[in-house]
């Protein structure tokens, strides 16, 4: 695929509307048959909702993190003037609703000292209920999507509730008790009641109790977060259900304690404590032996905690390379740590015909070739995808070769501290880490630039490249059509630019093969197709015969133009209604790589 992740990305592979081919089965609704929480991997937190475009901690907000495959949707619990308890995280409502725009409250600025600083604005806790549902909620960020705004109301903790009770599948909450000792001192609570005794009643009220991975607990999970311990000390007695205490950064005390979990893993490196989407929340409680997150699945291969289907697949692409270089041992092994539903690669062909995982077709970018002068006199011009390149190209180099040199990252806003550190692996090691994993990991291989490769490498007894990619998968096991028994054992997509690559293998193996497609300016590499003539109609009823799906640049999806994005196009609709599933990609975490 064109570019590249950072750590594990949520691949939202909006499949949900294809009816003959759907990714995962919709749960029944009938309460007892949902779709049970995973707790063999780091829990899909939705902090505040999936709000890169809809507005946070609104109910469409929520709803659509959900879709997406949020386990918990997490929010932040406020008071209304009358003590009713609402989602919002900002003590006022300039910032994220359009109170601006009504008149009747601009009597209400007020000024309150807040977790020891005065702060001027129109505070939650001076309107009522009636008064805050009058309110619409608008982005937080002028580079989020402007196009909700004013057009959702903020929210009740009840009617939060009720969104994930009534998901289709078992979705947790993760509620934050905000700011209570300026609740506490701005809201009159009834019989000697405090914020936090209302938050629990409530709780309860809706059936949320049991200690975590309890059996009460697994059928309505929640986590209770605050920033402020002395809450949390306070409701110990009240609920077992787990407690998380928030912490700041290292300047800021605790504004119950007055004291010197991570939060929040997101897309958008523009803020440091708020997310876009999905969030992977890798809770570091890995390395908790009393309290682990999750058990550690059996050795045993056939008691491997299974691929989950019911939701859409989590793909780490290239690996988790934010931090260790791309298409390396190490990152596919900390993609599955990190939770990778499948581990992605690009397969080339070194100089003998040893099938080798590397994005580039040249070395120059991600290895550090320049420092082997014995190699210098490899430089050489090759016509690539109808351009001239030139550079030390994989194919030119033996495996023994190519294993003398160490990858390094392709950005210099990524970690450099691994650079020079791992080498180049094959197709079979690939293979061998996902096998080895200690659950059911997918693996999600490209064909590479398929033209280039049979050119350059002479294949043995008239084979073709694909060929020995097929051979490969099948001595390894990776058999059966999609959501076959045999497939959901190992996992596997392939995948290719290269429509006649997969027209090729179309009758050599049954595993689902999806056909990525370029942006829009961009020629397929064998065939020399437009963009225009590979998106018709016409096209895509022919292609449906050998794959399963395709994989277009999500820009093709949602066009975006001055980081803002525009109104999506037809391509999904239609991809949908010939029956293919939808694999756009990339979804990263650098924003610095479009």
């Amino acid at each position: 695929m064109y570019s590249s992740s950072f750590t594990i990305v949520t691949f939202l592979l909006l499949f949900i509307g294809c009816s003959a081919r759907r990714l995962y089965p919709l749960p029944s609704d009938n309460e007892n048959t949902k779709m049970p929480l995973q707790t063999f991997r780091p829990f899909n937190v939705a902090h505040r909702g999936s709000n890169g475009e809809l507005p946070e901690e609104t109910g469409p907000a929520y709803l659509r993190a959900i879709e997406e495959g949020a386990d918990f949707i997490e929010t932040d619990i406020l008071v209304s003037k009358d003590g009713v308890l609402m989602c919002h995280h900002d003590v006022t409502l300039d910032e994220t609703t359009d109170i601006a725009e009504h008149k009747e409250f601009a009597d209400r600025v007020k000024t309150y000292e807040v977790e020891g600083q005065n702060k001027t604005g129109l505070f939650i806790f001076d309107l009522t209920l009636k008064e805050l549902k009058t309110l619409r909620a608008k982005q937080r960020f002028s580079f989020r999507d402007q196009h909700y705004n004013g057009k959702f109301p903020i929210i009740t903790f009840e009617e939060y509730i009720k969104i994930a009770i009534n998901a289709p599948r078992v979705v947790g909450i993760y509620p934050e008790i905000k700011n209570p000792v300026l609740m506490n001192q701005r809201v009159k609570w009834p019989k000697g009641k405090r914020f936090e005794d209302v938050f629990v009643e409530i709780l309860k009220k809706y059936g949320y109790k049991g200690s975590y991975l309890s059996k009460e607990w697994l059928k309505q999970p929640c986590f209770i977060q605050s920033f402020a311990p002395s809450s949390l000390v306070h409701i110990h007695n009240q609920t077992y259900l787990p407690k998380v205490f928030l912490i700041e950064n290292v300047d800021v005390r605790t504004q119950d304690t007055n004291q010197v979990h991570p939060y929040t893993f997101r897309n958008e490196d523009r803020l440091q404590f708020t997310c876009f989407t999905i969030v992977t929340f890798l809770l570091l409680f890995i390395g908790c032996s009393a309290r682990r997150l999750y058990p550690l699945p059996s050795d045993n291969e056939n008691t491997k905690m299974p691929l989950q289907t019911f939701r859409p697949f989590n793909v780490a692409h290239r690996g988790s390379n934010g931090e260790l270089p791309e298409e390396t041992g190490p990152a596919y092994l900390r993609a599955i740590e990190e939770g990778a539903d499948f581990i992605e690669t690009d397969i080339l062909v070194s100089k003998d015909g040893v099938l080798m995982c590397h994005h580039d077709v040249t070395l120059d970018e991600t290895t550090d070739i320049a420092e082997h002068k014995e190699f210098a006199d490899r430089v050489k011009t090759y016509e690539v995808e109808g351009q001239n390149k030139t550079g030390l190209f994989i194919f030119d180099l033996t495996l023994k070769e190519l294993k003398t040199l160490r990858a390094k990252q392709r950005f210099s806003f990524r970690d450099q501290h691994y650079n020079g550190k791992f080498p180049i692996i094959t197709f079979e090691e690939y293979i061998k880490i996902a096998i080895n994993a200690p659950r059911v990991v997918g693996i999600y291989p490209e064909i590479k630039n398929p033209v280039l490769m049979n050119q350059r490498v002479k294949w043995p007894k008239g084979k073709r490249f694909e060929d020995v990619f097929v051979e490969i998968l099948k001595k390894y096991g990776y058999k059966g059509s999609y959501l076959s028994k045999e497939w959901l054992k190992q996992p596997c997509f392939i995948q290719s630019f290269a429509p006649s690559s997969l027209v090729h293998i179309h009758n050599q193996t049954y595993l689902p093969k999806v056909f990525l497609i370029e942006n829009v300016d961009v020629r397929t590499q064998d065939t020399n197709q437009t963009f225009a003539e590979i998106t018709s109609d016409h096209y895509l009823n022919y292609i449906k015969e050998y794959v399963v799906g395709i994989g277009p640049w999500k820009d093709t999806i949602v066009p975006v133009k001055d980081n803002y994005t525009q109104k999506p196009t037809d391509l999904v609709t239609r991809a949908h209604a010939h029956n293919l599933q939808v694999h756009p990609y990339t979804y990263r975490m650098d924003l610095s790589v479009s």
